[in-house]
């Protein structure tokens, strides 16, 4: 039994032979959760008592392949820019190519991004989004985290193993990333202010926390429309405050909305410094980007073989739903036929949707149902995937008493500049695992023996 298995066991084990100690941690979290006032979709954060316990292989492994693929999202975005190819391969954002057209003055475009993947244990995973845009929990879920593991049923169930912490598990990850991409757009201020920016209300979760992790750091931070952005005298300010750096959480299709061209313009001129990028807000965001990963005339010119290897190894087969030939399963053959005769086997999904929000799985539908809706997103903005099973999970579940029961799982893997910087997780009883969806996160730690 290997130690992640053992610490879940004495978790179970003492839970189930204590109801009490059960209800009162699991008090203790909610409670945390409201007096922080950690708001999702208008209600507390749903957060598990259970932990998903990953080991140090296995993180590293994480770790190589997830650096391989943001190197490979990064070549991608600078392709879009230079090879026509590729910016055909993503006509559909043409009508928003003046904002993805703004460039960063740093050099990554995505500094903050969210892997949502299904685990199989060991190094057998599949990653199906990228999430470059504005992904959630970067903050919140760490500080959760830190309150969970003081429990002292977590404490009793870890025993003397060691916990390694992930860089996610403190705000500070996070706001270092920020302040990294300002000093090297060529900001000099040791305490700049920075404007995390919604657009008419959307999309607010975890910002007021970010607003008050910064100032803890003795930044300036605000929470604010992008519309009361204003340029003026070459500086873009909020009321009285002129601001430096702008955290864009929006719906990227939001950005040619009416009011924004002062936060845009201050963006292209240099007047404040964007986080992430316009490319990588609507590029590398779009699950398009996937089915780049498996189109030959991208490979052939762009990746290396390493990272061909972990596409082929770790990303499910993703095309653009178009009027066109596919390799799939060894045979080239219309995508349409392919949609038809393996219905079961594939997963329709909007390219830019979030939340769970405009996915079909195959074998949920009818035969019927299943062609209208290939017909009716054929060739604009809509994927097909390739199923990937949901794995399961035992999970402790309240009835007359304590006991444990499957639910389907989930884990994203937070990347900070590029680089593998933690794991979150949730769990579910539907097959598509959301948290705005009925679903919950849960905590993920690493751990190793400790040193006899």
């Amino acid at each position: 039994m290997t130690l992640a298995d053992e610490v879940r066991q004495r978790f179970f084990d003492n839970l189930i032979s204590s109801p009490h100690d059960y209800k009162e941690s699991l008090q203790s979290l909610r409670e945390y959760i409201d007096d922080n006032k950690m708001i999702f979709h208008g209600k507390p954060v749903p957060f598990s008592l259970q932990p998903l316990a990953v080991t140090e292989q296995e993180a590293g492994y994480f770790r190589q392949i997830t650096e391989l693929l943001s190197d490979a999202l990064e070549t991608a975005l600078a392709a879009y820019f230079t090879d026509p190819y590729v910016e055909e391969f993503f006509a559909y954002y043409r009508p928003y190519k003046s904002v993805i057209g703004i460039k960063p003055r740093y050099q990554r475009h995505i500094r903050l991004s969210r892997y949502d993947t299904v685990w199989y244990g060991g190094d057998q995973f599949k990653i199906f989004e990228c999430n470059t845009c504005c992904p959630g929990g970067v903050v919140v879920l760490g500080k959760i985290k830190q309150h969970w593991l003081q429990l002292p049923v977590t404490q009793r169930a870890f025993g003397a193993a060691q916990v390694k912490m992930f860089l996610t598990d403190t705000p500070d990850g996070f706001i270092n990333e920020i302040l990294a991409a300002y000093r090297e757009a060529g900001g000099t201020k040791q305490h700049p202010t920075i404007a995390l920016g919604h657009y008419d209300g959307r999309y607010q979760y975890e910002l007021a926390h970010m607003r008050e992790y910064m100032r803890e750091r003795g930044l300036g931070a605000v929470v604010c429309d992008l519309r009361d952005l204003t340029l003026q005298n070459d500086a873009l300010w909020y009321k009285n405050q002129v601001v430096d750096v702008v955290y864009f959480k929006v719906d990227q299709l939001e950005l040619v909305s009416p009011g924004l061209n002062d936060v845009l313009t201050a963006c292209e001129t240099g007047a404040v410094v964007g986080v992430n990028s316009f490319a990588a807000q609507f590029i590398s965001e779009s699950k398009m980007i996937l089915a780049l990963f498996h189109d030959e005339g991208f490979r052939s010119r762009h990746l290396s073989a390493a990272q061909i290897a972990a596409i082929d190894r770790h990303v499910p087969w993703t095309q653009v739903l178009r009027d066109t030939q596919v390799r799939y399963r060894g045979e080239t053959q219309a995508l349409s036929d392919v949609c038809t005769e393996f219905q079961r086997d594939l997963v329709l999904k909007i390219d830019n949707g979030t939340r769970g929000a405009d996915v079909i799985i195959g074998r949920t539908v009818s035969a019927t149902e299943w062609q209208r809706l290939i017909a009716e997103h054929k060739n604009s903005n809509w994927v097909i995937q390739e199923y990937c099973p949901i794995p399961e999970i035992e999970t402790l579940v309240v009835g007359d008493a304590l006991a444990t029961e499957p639910r389907k799982f989930g884990i994203d893997m937070f990347m900070l500049g590029g680089r593998f910087a933690g794991i979150v997780s949730r769990i579910s009883s539907s097959p598509i695992i959301n948290v705005g969806q009925s679903g919950f996160e849960q905590p993920v730690v690493v751990l190793r023996r400790p040193v006899s």
